[in-house]
């Protein structure tokens, strides 16, 4: 439990894991790892029963974006690999 607790990737909060490793590929791992921080800080503020619809909601459009031919999205995902690390 203090693993899954300590993950930055597939954060762990109102009682439940919200995995985001499972988007990769095509994400990076490290774009990943900050949205899993990112989605934390947000919707951990969020009461309990509402957060697991915007998860939901950003791992389908991670998911599009990520599958997508559209030019826009390789864009996008080209975009996050150069992110730091």
């Amino acid at each position: 439990m203090t693993t899954v607790r300590a993950s930055r990737i597939d954060p762990y909060f109102h009682g439940r894991v919200f995995s985001f490793s499972e988007l990769a590929p095509p994400w990076p791992i490290a774009f990943l790892r900050r949205v899993g921080i990112r989605f934390k800080q947000v919707a951990s503020g969020l009461a309990r029963q509402t957060v697991k619809g915007p998860y939901r909601q950003l791992c389908a459009a991670l998911t599009w974006i990520g599958t997508s031919a559209n030019p826009h999205c390789r864009v996008s995902l080209r975009w996050s690999l150069e992110l730091p690390r």
